[in-house]
């Protein structure tokens, strides 16, 4: 609703990338966010395009 027509929005990660995080430090991180509550964390790359598409957005 707040994307004008025409416009882009610009995600920043990290990232899971297919479902794995990719250093040592990620999953470190990933674990504690998760600890804190499990809604956080990193989203995987997979999913966040998926949505992203359900919402009519176009990944470039």
């Amino acid at each position: 609703k707040a994307l004008a027509p025409g416009g882009i929005i610009i995600l920043y990660g990290p990232f899971m990338r297919s479902g794995v995080l990719t250093s040592a430090g990620d999953q470190a991180f990933h674990a504690r966010l998760r600890e804190a509550d499990p809604d956080l964390g990193y989203k995987d790359d997979r999913t966040v395009l998926t949505k992203l598409k359900a919402a009519g957005l176009t990944p470039l």
